[in-house]
């Protein structure tokens, strides 16, 4: 599509994934070191949203930002 924005690029941390109880991919990205801050995304938002979030928070400690089942980079469950 002429002009869309890939989101890929506005993640900024390491992908990385952990498989739920059904066996749904949920993927997740980390940056930083130190005590764990988690960003969690509403409705119809992906981890990308954090992207300036995650630029700032990182210098203070370790970013996570994941996608819901069915979201940004997460598998849509079975």
């Amino acid at each position: 599509m002429p002009g869309a924005v890939n989101m890929r690029y506005l993640v900024k941390g390491t992908v990385r994934e952990a498989k739920s109880f059904d066996g749904t991919v949920i993927r997740y990205s980390t940056r930083g070191r130190g005590t764990a801050i988690v960003a969690c995304n509403g409705v119809a938002n992906t981890s990308t949203f954090w992207h300036f979030f995650e630029d700032h928070f990182s210098e203070l400690g370790r970013v996570v930002c994941w996608d819901y089942r069915g979201h940004g980079r997460s598998d849509v469950p079975a």
